[in-house]
């Protein structure tokens, strides 16, 4: 849902067409959308379900197939159903295939071989090295009872104002609500 949220912002600037399929909804409301579709953000099991039941889908035309958040969809056991989306899309000579994880394993080795031709690796870790960082990066945490961790988030906010962070959460949700509370907490400081 949040990849497609995006795409509906920047869609207002283009002339693309965008559609998900994600399952709960009839598959023929989603069959006649997606013949008139430039992107289709989906889940595994909804897209095979159409590549087994919807008639004259055509896949020789992807130009650029995504797998975002490979380690997480081979964590909750999508393997095989990664590897049919592929092998089904294995015809197209001239597609380009994008792996994104945030974390590198095995499985995610063997998906890549299936996966990619000639792949090129993007990592910010050195070859051979676990962990290094950039020059001048600092990284810190602190471990903080659930029921005060935003006190405990916006203290060292208003701590350290002129500094850059990035701060890591698990839902839109959660970022528009800390994105909310903080601009509170700011126009507060001043």
């Amino acid at each position: 849902m949040q990849t497609f949220e995006t795409l509906r912002s920047l869609g207002r600037y283009h002339t693309f067409s965008a559609g998900i399929v994600i399952g709960g909804k009839p598959l023929e409301d989603e069959r006649v959308r997606m013949s008139r579709m430039n992107i289709l953000v989906a889940t595994p099991g909804r897209i095979l379900q159409h590549f087994d039941s919807t008639v004259g889908l055509e896949t020789n035309g992807v130009k650029v197939l995504v797998l975002d958040e490979a380690d997480r969809l081979l964590d909750m056991g999508f393997l095989p159903a990664m590897k049919a989306i592929v092998a089904h899309m294995s015809d197209s000579q001239n597609r380009q295939t994008m792996l994104f994880s945030a974390t590198y394993s095995e499985q995610l080795a063997q998906l890549a071989k299936l996966s990619l031709k000639d792949p090129l690796y993007i990592n910010v870790n050195r070859p051979g090295e676990e962990g290094v960082m950039p020059a001048g990066l600092t990284q810190m945490y602190a471990v903080v009872p659930l029921e005060r961790k935003l006190d405990a988030l916006w203290g060292f906010i208003k701590g350290h104002l002129q500094m850059k962070g990035v701060v890591f959460v698990s839902s839109c949700k959660q970022v528009r609500r800390n994105l909310d509370l903080a601009l509170s907490t700011l126009a507060d400081s001043f």
